[in-house]
């Protein structure tokens, strides 16, 4: 809960904190060639919804910021009545069960919706797990990797963020590194660090926010 609460919030502390263990927990998660089905029960205000709907008929990708987690048996819809969206996700994935049946899907994962149906007031959303050599995922991302290139993989979410005008977030994210003395040793990363204050210091310039 700690986890996906920090990445749907974006709380750039405990991430980095727990960085360690992200690392690990995805190591952990292995791919078959056996394409399988998984199932998650969600539920959506109206607001949120109406994304999905949106994006149905043409077929679109989606991710989303959190793990999610999935069971190998389907669930009663029945048993989940309420005031929200009931909404039962469908995922066909390649990731391996484990023996307990209960799979967690790494916040990574890009999703194409195959289809969105209703049925007696809930609503079944199937997705598939696409891979990163699909050709529309690849149309979609490759200014964006353009853009944030850098050796250093930490250092591209920072640029990452700063392309998504997340001023704050990139500004602590980058001070957060540079005090972190276990980097210390690191040349590139040092570099790469300062290129991206450079990158702080134009937008403080652009926005006319100068610091004393």
């Amino acid at each position: 809960k700690m986890l996906n609460r920090a990445l749907s919030t974006k709380e750039i502390d405990i991430l980095f904190k727990i960085r360690w263990f992200i690392q690990s927990l995805n190591s952990e998660i292995k791919e078959t060639n056996d394409l399988k089905i998984v199932y998650r029960i969600d539920y959506l205000s109206e607001n949120d919804f109406e994304k999905f709907q949106d994006k149905n008929s043409s077929n679109e990708l989606i991710s989303f910021n959190n793990y999610l987690i999935c069971n190998i048996n389907k669930p009663n819809l029945f048993q989940y009545k309420t005031n929200m969206k009931t909404i039962l996700f469908q995922i066909e994935t390649t990731i391996d069960i484990p023996n307990d049946g209960e799979i967690f899907l790494p916040f990574q994962n890009i999703y194409r919706i195959k289809s969105i149906e209703e049925l007696n007031d809930c609503w079944i959303i199937n997705l598939i797990n696409i891979n990163k050599d699909d050709e529309q995922l690849y149309e979609l991302t490759n200014d964006l990797r353009i853009q944030i290139e850098n050796p250093i993989i930490i250092i591209q979410l920072g640029k990452l963020l700063l392309l998504n005008n997340d001023y704050c977030h990139a500004d602590y994210f980058a001070r957060l590194l540079f005090k972190d003395e276990s980097l210390k040793d690191n040349p590139t990363l040092l570099a790469s660090l300062a290129a991206l204050h450079h990158l702080l210091g134009s937008m403080d310039n652009k926005n006319k926010n100068y610091r004393a």
